[in-house]
């Protein structure tokens, strides 16, 4: 897999599972819509990989199936690329898990890895397992943000 990878400065917005309208995060939507394309005992993932410093980009680790690139496309566009911790905080809490941090706690989470995986989120059809593995802070790494899907149903 070759990383399509964005280049320049971006933008930089706060996110958090509930928008100030009120509304539901737009990412919970969109890990829906990618997990409900998985075929039926077939899988899919993209991995969101950003680097801040020397050089600053941002792109997907993906097989190039539509699904993939058009999560792909919407990560690019709709998520932090200094801040990849906020990224994974929003997608574990899509996943009905706690994010990584709090803002109403005085302390800060500077480097971890993890890996979630749910067969029951809101949403996803039944017999999809939606998984989640990250990495960030971690010494001559680059940040990274795996979401991966599979149809765990059996063929009967």
């Amino acid at each position: 897999m070759k990383p399509n990878h964005v280049f320049g400065v971006f933008l930089l917005t706060f996110s958090c599972n509930i928008s100030v309208a009120g509304e539901p995060d737009a990412l919970c939507s969109e890990i829906i819509k990618f997990a409900n394309n998985v075929k039926e005992s077939g899988s899919l993932s993209v991995e969101l990989v950003t680097e801040w410093g020397e050089n600053i980009s941002k792109g997907c680790l993906h097989n190039k199936n539509k699904a993939e690139i058009n999560f792909c496309n919407y990560l690019q566009n709709h998520t932090s690329t200094e801040f990849q911790e906020i990224n994974i905080s929003r997608a574990l809490v899509c996943i009905g898990a706690s994010p990584l941090y709090s803002n109403k706690s005085s302390y800060k989470v500077e480097h971890g890895t993890g890996k979630y995986s749910t067969g029951e989120m809101q949403g996803v059809a039944e017999g999809i397992e939606v998984g989640i593995i990250y990495s960030f802070g971690i010494k001559n790494e680059l940040p990274r943000l795996k979401f991966s899907v599979a149809n765990t149903k059996s063929n009967k």
